[in-house]
């Protein structure tokens, strides 16, 4: 099975995280949800949006179906974190 390719950015101008949205809706499929809003919420204090889910995400799944530039990493086993655009998905 070849992977879905995720771009380093956005190809919207108007949506900066337009990019990751493949991966959170994949993840919504698995039966996970939203700890809030289903949308990504912004951290004042260390200025990163972050998606957050309820359930732990599975890191061997998304290994499996999506390839990450080298901008974009797990750097644990619940934490998807773009370093380029400051943008993580949670659980």
């Amino acid at each position: 099975m070849e992977k879905i390719k995720i771009l380093p950015q956005s190809p919207d101008p108007k949506d900066e995280t337009a990019h990751l949205r493949p991966v959170i809706e994949f993840i919504k499929t698995q039966g996970n949800s939203p700890e809030n809003k289903d949308q990504f919420e912004y951290d004042l204090k260390d200025g990163f949006k972050t998606y957050t889910f309820k359930l732990p995400i599975d890191r061997l799944m998304i290994e499996k179906k999506f390839e990450f530039p080298d901008t974009i990493a797990f750097v644990d086993n619940r934490t998807i974190h773009d370093k380029k655009n400051l943008i993580e998905i949670l659980s």
